[in-house]
């Protein structure tokens, strides 16, 4: 599912609030509320190169079960610890995650 979400903040930041919904999104500077109702949810990531310095809030809220998957664009990675990963996960009520684009992967 894409969805252009409510603008805040003088259209410069998008909120997107999903019930059991997937997402790709197409741009960065956004918050993504995510309740999963024991489901798997997977949110794309737009491209980091045409996204610098961009930022991606990711909060479940999910009240029991499910997993938000967190999948980068195709040949992006994301850094986690240092390390690049192709994935990342939050699967605990209240978890969250703060994704910045340098534009390098």
């Amino acid at each position: 599912m894409e969805l252009a979400g409510i603008l805040l903040l003088d259209s410069t930041w998008t909120l997107y609030t999903l019930i059991q919904e997937s997402l790709k999104l197409k741009s960065g500077n956004c918050s993504v509320y995510v309740d999963t109702r024991d489901i798997d949810v997977t949110i794309k990531l737009p491209s980091a190169a045409t996204n610098v310095g961009a930022f991606i809030f990711i909060y479940l809220n999910g009240t029991s079960g499910g997993e938000i998957v967190i999948s980068p664009a195709s040949g992006d990675y994301i850094a986690k610890g240092g390390a690049p990963v192709t994935t990342a996960g939050l699967n605990a009520q209240g978890e969250y995650i703060l994704l910045y684009s340098s534009g390098l992967y």
